[in-house]
């Protein structure tokens, strides 16, 4: 309302301005020709030449101007449409080079911010596409003991272990979703590590604790010297999470009788925590792919869904650190977390 109000001001006093002007340039010419007619003709000659000056040059601006805005509207419209648009090769020191930069700034904003939203939509399309597949399987197992268990044929015997058998897919179905939340929450920053300055050796231990079990089901001795110990900044839930997995995954692919041995070294700026197994090993071709979501080997006989490396790698960078991997077939790996000294936000050695 007050910006109509003001463009209907603004017109009116375009017009009675030029009259005011003219009525003014009447009387000073009616003035001076009593005391000069010669000046009074050469202030006439003076302003009908100013008048059509300046007529020729608002012409000729407005036909450039309106040039330049139609550039700047088919600049505009190429990229709403989303072709490429090329800088500028000139960039002069004027009001519309500016614009053009801007406008170019601008427009590769908006081409990352949509790259970023394809990306996103690819990763989300992915990782449904990962979730159907890892939930396909155990929820097909439970319709096929369903309709077994429903049957009255069964012997009593056979009634138990089939119900064991859907304990275990239930379970199975139960920590892939955990899995998968903890993999969402991580990738999206909902969850936030809390890094304390605390013993390594106490994490080390409280992950022992969780798998001895599964070691001593398979006669597998675990070794860790605890002679060192070091105080370093992590967050013990995650980190022994992390260490859990790993622990778990020497396990499963050693042999019964093996050995998993645990290894804390240090150098200058960071504290390795090495987890050695005497297991199955990788392949060399396969390697680059075990951090990768869901994968699993090719030779993989072993129960899992391909989520626990990948939780360990994401909860490692969670704390500026990262994993390395040496492994030959049928002689064991080596899992190495390499861990900083320092907060990188405090840049402080411990």
């Amino acid at each position: 309302m007050i910006g109509r109000k003001f463009r209907e001001t603004m017109n009116k006093l375009n017009i009675l301005l030029p009259l005011v002007l003219c009525l003014i340039n009447f009387i000073c010419i009616c003035f001076t020709y009593r005391i000069s007619p010669i000046c009074t003709l050469m202030l006439l000659l003076c302003q009908i030449s100013f008048f059509f000056s300046g007529t020729l040059y608002y012409f000729t601006h407005k036909k450039a101007m309106q040039k330049i805005f139609k550039d700047l509207l088919i600049y505009m419209d190429q990229m709403i449409d989303g072709y490429t648009i090329d800088e500028q090769e000139t960039l002069e020191d004027t009001f519309i080079s500016q614009v053009y930069h801007k406008l170019y700034k601008l427009y590769n904003i908006l081409q990352s911010k949509q790259q970023r939203i394809e990306d996103e939509r690819d990763k989300l399309q992915s990782f449904i596409s990962d979730i159907s597949h890892q939930i396909k399987t155990p929820l097909t197992n439970l319709n096929l003991i369903q309709e077994t268990l429903m049957q009255d044929v069964l012997s009593p015997n056979k009634r138990i272990e089939y119900l064991n058998l859907q304990l275990s897919q239930i379970e199975k179905l139960n920590f892939l979703i955990q899995a998968l939340l903890k993999s969402s929450k991580l990738e999206n920053g909902i969850i936030n590590l809390s890094p304390k300055y605390q013993s390594i050796n106490d994490t080390i231990f409280s992950s022992i604790e969780a798998i001895i079990g599964a070691a001593e089901s398979k006669n597998i001795s675990i070794v860790y010297n605890t002679t060192n110990d070091y105080i370093v900044a992590h967050d013990k839930k995650w980190l022994g999470e992390a260490l859990i997995n790993l622990l778990d995954n020497a396990i499963k692919y050693t042999l019964p009788n093996g050995k998993v041995s645990i290894l804390v070294t240090t150098t200058k700026d960071y504290i390795i925590l090495s987890i050695q197994d005497t297991g199955i090993g990788i392949t060399e071709e396969e390697l680059p792919y075990i951090f990768k979501r869901f994968w699993r080997g090719s030779e993989t006989k072993t129960d899992g869904n391909g989520i626990g490396l990948y939780l360990c790698q994401k909860i490692v960078a969670l704390h500026n650190g990262f994993i390395l991997v040496d492994s030959a077939i049928y002689k064991g790996s080596c899992f190495s977390i390499y861990l900083p000294k320092y907060r990188t936000h405090e840049n402080r050695i411990v």
